[in-house]
């Protein structure tokens, strides 16, 4: 899955996650960042399982600011 990040002054990123599903950007300066997912061709997302966004991602192809 590719993850991309988008952020201040234009800054815009992107990355695929690794075996276990884990990415990290770094080096990033102080400020309001989106990170959104692509879904590859054939999955489909997993359900939202709360409404903590401190408890799990809920990745649903729509950014999430931090």
């Amino acid at each position: 899955m590719t993850v991309n990040i988008t952020g201040p002054n234009g800054y815009n990123n992107s990355m695929p996650t690794n075996g276990a599903g884990f990415y990290q950007f770094t080096d990033l300066c102080p400020g309001t960042y989106s990170v959104s997912v692509v879904t590859p061709a054939g999955y489909a997302l997993t359900p939202v399982l709360s409404n903590d966004p401190n408890t799990d991602f809920d990745a649903n192809n729509t950014r999430r600011q931090w």
